[in-house]
């Protein structure tokens, strides 16, 4: 049997676009093996911002840029007794970002929590404050934050 020549032409050409098509998967399967770990951060780690003010009774702004999967520590220190109120704010107002928890100077920690948090310090030392998204729900929130801190006795 013979085949006529349109027909090895046509095949011919369903096998060269059939084999550029594989040549291109391979290619962006290896930008994107490449590229992904570049643009997924690991989760779980911490940027610790600390606050060396020494004045009381005063307001302690932190500012500070949330990057996705990422929790970030502030850390400010207080006395028995201080009343503390922590308000965190985003521009806009949206965005799946709260404060996660607060650690007491023995390591015990409460929370999770919402923007705010009021409460009276029992003990003195250096409280930290865990900034980060809450895991049940959609859309965390990447950008600039501003953590206001202020103290009553």
């Amino acid at each position: 049997m013979k085949v006529t020549k349109p027909i090895k032409i046509l095949g011919l050409i369903v096998l060269c676009a059939v084999l550029l098509v594989v040549i291109a998967n391979v290619i962006i399967n290896l930008i994107i093996t490449n590229q992904l770990p570049k643009i997924i951060e690991p989760k779980n780690e911490t940027v610790e911002i600390t606050d060396t003010t020494t004045i009381k009774k005063e307001v302690l702004r932190f500012n500070g840029k949330k990057v996705l999967d990422k929790k970030d520590t502030l850390s400010f220190k207080a006395r028995t007794n201080d009343i503390v109120n922590i308000t965190l704010s985003v521009p806009k107002d949206s965005g799946n970002i709260r404060i996660n928890q607060i650690i007491a100077p023995d390591n015990t920690a409460d929370g999770p929590f919402g923007r705010t948090y009021n409460d009276t310090l029992h003990l003195s030392g250096t409280y930290r404050i865990i900034i980060g998204s809450s895991l049940m729900q959609e859309y965390p929130y990447a950008g600039p934050y501003e953590v206001k801190v202020s103290f009553k006795k």
